[in-house]
Formats: structure tokens, C-alpha cells, sequence
């Protein structure tokens, strides 16, 4: 689904003020600096997005899923290629005194963990698209599945959707991880959204001309 330029911008300007706000929370959760880099922004048809996502959609991914109602109808997915999940979860296992007592079998933790971390994640960028964009959205409960890219972002038949797909680097105790927040959207929220977003340009124009 095409966008024109001024579209993007703004949707781009928004998903940066949501993970520079997850940025604050994950580094006070992990007790560390964690900087989220400027995110990349495109909405995209459904049947497009595994083959213009990712280089290998057969990869293993770790996905923590939250359902979207309201302004949003669909579901949030923060995404990480399994390897780099680990990576995010052993620096919050890291920061965790419960964890470090060294009697605590941590893969107890490590789905919990990356729920607790997805779910900063999603509900920041989520909080800041229903803010910017005047639209009250309801967040489900967070919960992890594995599976390849494919096989996790599979079409359903009858289903048009689009997905609004985010993509920045995560930078962690020195550790880089690229990680994607993936809003499938029914046609219908993605109408919505996109006619929020040229309301908020309209708004812009007029304050400017003022």
C-alpha cells in the first residue's frame, strides 16, 4: 500500500517518539542504556510481507503477540531473529539479582522476560499512534510463539489485511539487535489510520499558515 512522502514522515515521526519512549523504560527495566536508532516505516499488503521483510523467511523468530482493539483492530508483533532474542534476554537476565543468586534455573524467566520487554516495546509505539493520531486503541496480554517468519506471518485466506511494519536497532550493553514491531491491521483501521494521519497534516498546514 502506497504512501506519499508527507504520509510517512509523520507516521515515522510518531514511531520514533515510541521507541524513544520504550528506549527510557527498557533502560530502566534492564538497568542499562538500551538506545533504539531512528525507525524505518512502511505499510505494507499482507501477501507482501514476508519476502519484503525479511532475506530468509524460513528463520527462526521469537515474536511476543499483542492483540489490538478500537482505533487499531489487528495484532502488534515485536520480532527478533531467535539468536538475537537471546541476546536481549540474557541482558535482562543479567540485570535481575533473582536470576544472578545462581540457584534459579533462568530458562524458567526467559519467555517472561521477553513478554515483559515486548510488551514495553508494543504499548509504547501503540501509546503514541493513539495519542498523536486521536484514536483510543485497547491492548491484549502479551504472549511469545516461535516459528519461521513465514509459517508466523502466513495469510489467512479471506483475510485483507496490511502491516504497518517498523524496523529499528536495538543497541544493548554494547550488543546490536535488530528488532521490528509488525502491526497487521485490517483495511478498514488502516483507512483509519491513514486518514488520522492527513487530519494531523491538515492541523500541521494550518498552524504553519497561521
Amino acid at each position: 500500500m502506497l504512501m506519499n512522502e508527507t504520509q510517512k514522515d509523520v507516521l515515522q515521526e510518531v514511531a520514533n517518539m515510541g521507541v524513544g519512549s520504550a528506549s527510557i523504560q527498557l533502560s530502566e527495566l534492564l538497568n542499562n542504556e538500551v538506545v533504539m536508532g531512528l525507525p524505518n516505516v512502511e505499510i505494507l499488503d499482507h501477501g507482501l510481507t514476508s519476502t519484503m521483510i525479511s532475506s530468509n523467511p524460513d528463520e527462526k523468530m521469537g515474536v511476543v503477540v499483542q492483540d489490538l482493539t478500537g482505533g487499531m483492530n489487528g495484532k502488534a508483533h515485536f520480532a527478533l531473529i531467535s539468536n538475537e532474542s537471546s541476546l536481549l534476554v540474557s541482558s535482562f537476565l543479567d540485570s535481575s539479582p533473582l536470576v544472578n543468586d545462581g540457584d534459579v534455573d533462568t530458562g524458567f524467566y526467559e519467555q517472561e522476560a521477553l513478554e515483559e520487554i515486548g510488551n514495553i516495546v508494543i504499548s509504547s509505539c501503540i501509546s503514541e499512534f493513539a495519542d498523536q493520531l486521536g484514536n483510543e486503541v485497547g491492548l491484549g496480554i502479551p504472549y511469545f510463539i516461535e516459528g519461521s517468519f513465514s509459517d508466523i506471518f502466513c495469510e489467512e485466506k479471506g483475510a485483507k489485511q496490511t502491516a504497518l511494519v517498523i524496523k529499528t536497532m536495538m543497541s544493548v550493553a554494547e550488543k546490536n539487535i535488530k528488532g521490528m514491531i509488525i502491526i497487521m491491521l485490517t483495511m478498514k483501521s488502516t483507512e483509519s489510520l491513514l486518514s488520522s494521519i492527513n487530519k494531523l497534516i491538515e492541523s500541521m498546514e494550518e498552524e504553519i499558515n497561521d
